[in-house]
């Protein structure tokens, strides 16, 4: 009830924490995460140990530390920000504008619903074949995870800066920082997954001592490491088609890595049991990703094409 009460806080706080970043703005957009953990720490400690509010206790900490980020967003982007100081007096946006927004936002409002579908299903599947097979499953995704996460991170913070070149019309620069976005992602991807397969013995022991977990989830681990090869890619090639607004490729990438999930670990289920349930999330990562290369090489021509015209005006220009 706390957090349904307080939920409009948080979706506030990343609102603006995107704009902030949008504008260029890292460092203050780190600065209102940490205020953000700052408060954290004094809350939770103060609502649950001190006031045992328990878990209302945490949720509230959570709705107050958002609120604090919140407010230094509205500071910064009301009093300091380059391009947005004084945005508080300007409530409306042109409906044509808005359009622009929903093609972009509507692809992340299907990845992240698709996200609970596929997570419910996953658990649900995997539920069946013990408590070893779950243990597995979460021990494998929270090591995956950390190129995922930084990854993320980079490809998340790159946004700005595709879509200015686009905007500015300087694709050289933009090819430029998506080439090299590739080479760092493809760094991270494959130093890290060699580094865990090689010490995924002694790296799963640090989570469990069970037998049967650690067996589990070795098997399980080699199929989300496959996996983590593929999806900052799939990350990048949504980062850009986002930040160039392009709807289009967004949508069909969302959908696709949603969509084809449920029908995939139905199908694999059904016909190979428990492995299917394991590698039905690799697999999707992998058809997600050569769609997303499908998709990246249609809007290279594109930007070719572009290009080239923005030269013929320049030489025309001249003349």
């Amino acid at each position: 009830m706390t957090l349904f009460a307080g939920g409009f806080a948080i979706v506030l706080n990343f609102a603006l924490e995107q704009l902030v970043r949008s504008e260029g703005a890292s460092k203050e957009s780190m600065y209102g995460i940490f205020i953000s953990t700052a408060l954290s720490l004094i809350f939770d400690p103060l609502f649950i140990l001190v006031l045992n509010w328990h878990v209302a206790g945490a949720a509230l900490a959570m709705v107050l530390a958002n609120v604090g980020s919140a407010i230094y967003y509205v500071y910064f982007l009301e009093t300091k920000s380059e391009h947005l100081r004084g945005f508080l007096k300007h409530f409306k946006i042109s409906v044509r504008d808005q359009l622009e927004v929903y093609k972009i936002g509507v692809s992340e409002l299907l990845q992240f619903s698709f996200l609970i579908v596929s997570t419910l299903l996953l658990n649900n599947y995997s539920i069946h074949y013990g408590e070893n097979v779950v243990a597995g499953f979460g021990v494998a995704l929270r090591i995956v995870q950390v190129p995922e996460f930084l990854s993320m991170g980079l490809f998340l913070g790159l946004i700005p800066l595709f879509a200015f070149n686009f905007a500015s019309n300087n694709m050289a620069r933009l090819k430029s920082t998506i080439k090299h976005a590739f080479a760092y992602i493809g760094g991270i991807a494959i130093v890290f997954v060699s580094l865990v397969f090689l010490f995924r013995g002694t790296i799963l022991h640090f989570f469990s001592n069970d037998p049967s977990v650690l067996s589990m989830g070795t098997y399980i681990l080699v199929a989300m490491l496959i996996s983590a090869l593929f999806n900052g890619f799939t990350g990048l090639f949504m980062s850009i088609f986002q930040a160039t607004g392009q709807g289009v490729p967004t949508n069909i990438m969302a959908i696709t890595q949603g969509v084809l999930f449920i029908p995939m670990i139905i199908v694999l289920h059904s016909v190979f049991g428990l492995h299917g349930v394991i590698w039905s999330m690799t697999i999707t990562e992998v058809i997600t990703s050569l769609m997303g290369v499908i998709l990246f090489v249609i809007f290279s021509k594109k930007l070719k094409s572009t290009a080239g015209a923005g030269k013929g005006v320049v030489e025309v220009a001249s003349v």
